[in-house]
Order: C-alpha cells, then structure tokens, then sequence
C-alpha cells in the first residue's frame, strides 16, 4: 500500500483521522478488499443467494492472500465476520466515530490483538463510504437503489476508473430494483458479478405412487392436524450462527430456497421430528400444536392474515391419528382469560390459550405436544402427511403416507390487495 490510509480517505473527499491496531498495521502491504451490502431484510431466499457471493469472495481472498474490510455495525459484519472464520481469511473491523468493542472476546483475545481501525471525522461521515475509500477492491453483494452502499460505489467510480469493483447481480425473483440499481452501476464502470446461476431442475418424473386417498381429511375427531407454514430467517430449533453457516457453506441449492410451507415439511419429513416452539403458549413453553378440526374444514375456511403476511392454513403438513395422540402425551388446549390461567396446575400450564377479543381462537380446537415431537415413535399407520399438489409428493414420500389435499384449499391467489 503506497499511500497512507488518510490519503486514500481523501480521494473521496473525507478529512478524517485513521488508527490501526498492530495487527492491522501488519497487514498494510496486503491487497484490501472492501465487502459491502445494503439491509438484507429478512428474505431467505436473498440471504443464501448473498451468501453464495460472500462465500466466493472469501475463496478468492484467500486465494490471493487478501485482506478483507468490512464495516462495524454494518448489515454485512456478521455474515462476513463468520465467513471469515470459516475459510480463514483475515478481516479487519472498520469503526466511523466508535471505538470498536471488543468483537473476539469469545475467543479470550485482547482488543490490542484484534484487527480493527477507527476513523473519526465530523458528524457526517459515512462508514460505507469510508469502507470504499479505504480498500484497494470491492466486493458489493447486494445494492438496493439511492442508498448509502450505491451513493459510495457510484462515489468511487466516479474517481477510479480502473475495474476494482465488484456488483453482485442477483435474479428477477430475489429483486428487480436491485438488478437495475447493479446495471446502472455497472455503466459507471463495475463489474458485473454472476454468482448464482439457476439450479437445475430434477429431469426425473415425479413419485406419484406413493399418493394415498385422502378421504381421512373429511373426517373429524379421528385425526390431529399441524400444518407447516413457511420459514424466514434460521429454521425452529437453529441458531443464528447455525443458520448463517447452513447458507454460508450450504452450496448451489440453497441459492434459490424460498422457505415455503412445502419447505418446511420437506425437512420435518427428512429430520422425522416436529420442533416445538414457544410463541403461541405466551413464550415460556415450547409446544407443537395441532387441530382437532377436519384438515377439509380448515382449509376450505382459511383465510390470509394481513398483519402476518400468510395464510393461517396451508396444503402441508402432518396429521396423527388422535388415539395415538392421546397417548403419546398430546392433550387439549384449556382456553380462558389471564385470571384463569392462574388456577391451571404447572404442569398443564402448556395447554393454555387466551380464548380472544378479536378472534375466536376456541375455533381451533386446539390441541398441544410438550416439547419437540418425535415421528417415529408412532406406527406408519397413524401419520399422514399432505401437500397440496401430485407433483409435490415426491418430495415428501418416505416412511409415511402422502395425500394430495390441494382440491380442499380455499384459492391460494386471492389474497386481498390490501394485504
């Protein structure tokens, strides 16, 4: 690195003072490359296309004995923190008018030791922008069009003409303004980055002879019924490290996931367990909860939850004989009011829900599992599991029987605009 790091400040009109650690001092004659992104949001299907490009520019880096910079704070940090980890690449933490904590402290290491540079400057001072400035390349994974990363990219290649940037571009589906917004920047001298080419589909006809009538979903009071819904964020039961690792390292196939319900009961099916989740039952008991309702009735009566972006009801999930149920522990929800909940025993403490102002919830008839639920406890014969379409049963064919529901869902398109 032939010029100071104030001096590279300055090609993009900062005034600002520059302090390294030693470590980081070591490695000033190294290449540098910035890793950036906007907000993320919480899409899965975005986050393991952009984990793909971060992974690839973590094999490169290392390929090339590079550095990476990334911002403190920034959307990108933790993403890029773990991927540095994981394909043992050095990263240096950049802090705009902070001091950086200690971001190693789990690994018993002192802040002296660490790799980091705080720059300070006036109010205005940008860290996307700094982070730009500072690095010999960048890598950007993701633009969303008139923010911070793309003002700071167009900055830059406004004063560098040579190729040193990278935009990341993903496909229509994942977002069509970022697109356009890694286009416009690619006429201003980017480089174009394709990273995610579509996954090919599976030429092989689809299991259908593992259909099995579904006369049982008319029936009530004989089956219990959970129905998946899709999943945004680490599945239940996986950390945020976990998750961040399972797209990091994931590979192609990840690059499209979408985390739909039929998603969702792919991996219950493949894992044979249903993991439990505190949320309904007021977060301090972790329940798996189902219908004693018909799955004909649910389906032909649900409706779209604005507020919750989602159906109540979906074509997939698992359904167990009741009288298997029973005695597998399953017990029935007690509804009631905060007043009653306080004369139920500790012990069926899970089986409470409020009956509900705005909504009946007694309407469910509903019924809970303490704890994670274990599939192969129960007999083949006392578990079916549905989707929605003929094309979908390969998918989910295994140790139990699949239906084909789909002809019972209310129409799936019909989402109110409002929604």
């Amino acid at each position: 690195m032939s010029e100071s790091l104030e001096d590279r400040l300055r090609r993009l009109e900062i005034n600002a003072a520059v302090t390294l650690s030693v470590p980081a001092d070591g490695l000033l004659g190294r290449t540098w490359l910035a890793l950036t992104s906007s907000h993320l949001g919480r899409s899965t299907r975005l986050h393991a296309q952009v984990c793909r490009y971060i992974s690839r520019a973590m094999i490169d880096a290392r390929q090339a004995g590079r550095v990476v910079l990334v911002a403190a704070g920034s959307a990108i940090e933790p993403w890029a923190a773990r991927a540095a980890d994981l394909f043992a690449v050095p990263l240096i933490r950049v802090s705009v008018n902070e001091t950086v904590e200690g971001a190693s402290a789990d690994l018993g290491r002192s802040r002296e030791s660490q790799l980091w540079i705080e720059v300070r400057g006036d109010d205005s001072l940008c860290r996307d922008t700094t982070v730009v400035a500072l690095a010999d390349r960048v890598d950007c994974v993701f633009c969303r069009p008139r923010g911070n990363v793309q003002r700071s990219l167009r900055k830059r290649l406004e004063r560098d003409r040579e190729p040193t940037v990278r935009i990341a571009i993903h496909d229509n589906p994942v977002d069509k303004k970022t697109q356009q917004t890694a286009r416009g920047l690619m006429d201003c001298g980017a480089v174009g980055w394709y990273c995610c080419p579509a996954v090919a589909k599976d030429p092989s006809p689809r299991c259908a002879a593992g259909i099995h009538s579904s006369q049982w979903a008319g029936t009530r009071g004989e089956w219990l019924v959970h129905c998946t819904r899709g999943s945004q964020g680490p599945w239940p039961g996986q950390t945020d490290r976990q998750h961040r690792d399972a797209l990091l390292l994931g590979g192609p196939a990840l690059a499209t996931a979408t985390r739909t319900p039929l998603d969702s009961l792919e991996r219950i099916v493949r894992m044979r367990r249903l993991v439990a989740s505190a949320i309904t039952s007021d977060r301090a008991w972790p329940v798996v909860c189902f219908s004693e309702q018909s799955l004909e009735r649910l389906l032909a009566e649900r409706r779209y939850r604005p507020h919750l972006h989602r159906w109540d009801y979906e074509p997939y999930g698992i359904a167990i004989r009741k009288s298997a149920a029973i005695a597998a522990g399953f017990r029935p929800v007690i509804y009631g009011t905060a007043k009653d909940r306080r004369s139920i025993p500790p012990q069926d403490q899970f089986r409470f829900q409020a009956a509900g102002k705005t909504y009946d919830w007694t309407r469910e008839c509903e019924w809970r599992s303490a704890g994670d639920l274990d599939l192969d406890r129960f007999d083949r014969g006392d578990v079916r599991v549905f989707v929605a379409d003929e094309s979908e049963v390969g998918r989910v064919a295994g140790r139990f029987a699949v239906s084909v529901v789909g002809g019972f869902a209310r129409d799936r398109s019909a989402v109110p605009e409002h929604a």
